[in-house]
């Protein structure tokens, strides 16, 4: 292969990778991923909405139907990471609360044992939301927000 050659499938790759990184920019740089049934009415969620959300404090999407969040199991580390990123606390330290909202007759979210098992949950249940991590493939689901789990120094 000439250098002439190599020059032209070297700019080509910059060039792809510059076009991906514009149209994937923060689900490629992310470390969790919140991912929701195509069927519901938003596109995108703010991390306090995702807080309310998984604290049964929103129940539903704006066009009306019921909001099913999917938790991870309590030790995974896509758990810890997400409860850090939009809890600000490690699981345990929701345990005293789902304890209290259960007394009311509460329903924490349901719990999934692998990002595949969340996703496929997600892909087939209306009003469905969970999280999983990056490199999980995201075919039949809408992307509602994208989490880096280490703050910039």
């Amino acid at each position: 292969m000439s250098s002439a050659s190599r020059i032209y499938i070297a700019r080509f790759m910059l060039l792809a990778a510059i076009v991906l990184g514009m149209t994937w920019g923060n689900e490629l740089n992310a470390d969790v991923l919140v991912i929701a049934n195509p069927g519901i009415s938003v596109e995108q969620l703010t991390v306090e909405q995702l807080s309310a959300i998984y604290l049964a404090k929103m129940k539903t999407w704006p066009d009306g139907k019921k909001i099913i969040p999917v938790n991870r199991e309590a030790n995974s580390e896509i758990r810890a990471e997400f409860s850090g990123m939009v809890f600000k606390e490690p699981p345990e330290a929701l345990a005293d609360y789902w304890a209290k909202l259960k007394f009311k007759g509460e329903k924490p979210p349901l719990i999934q044992e692998s990002d595949n098992s969340a996703l496929l949950f997600v892909q087939r249940i209306p009003g469905a939301i969970a999280y999983v991590g990056k490199g999980t493939p995201l075919n039949g689901v809408k992307v509602l927000l994208s989490l880096p789990l280490k703050q910039p120094q």
